[in-house]
């Protein structure tokens, strides 16, 4: 999972993400035991629900695990 700000840039290895959960507005991808990347819902792609990204995220989870 590739992440950038202004200013700084994130890679995790989604062998290494431990889930995503719903939070309060958006999407947490759990990238450590005190660490995570919000996915605030008001910057998902069109056309993307907020559950369609969370599946997905798993899959790519499950997928890197496998």
């Amino acid at each position: 999972m590739h992440v950038e700000h202004a200013g700084s840039r994130q890679v995790y290895l989604w062998t290494h993400v431990i889930d995503v959960i719903d939070g309060p507005s958006g999407l947490l991808v759990l990238v450590d035991l005190m660490g995570y990347q919000p996915i605030p819902s008001g910057s998902l792609p069109d056309g993307v629900e907020k559950d369609q990204l969370k599946a997905q995220i798993k899959a790519l989870i499950e997928d890197a695990r496998s």
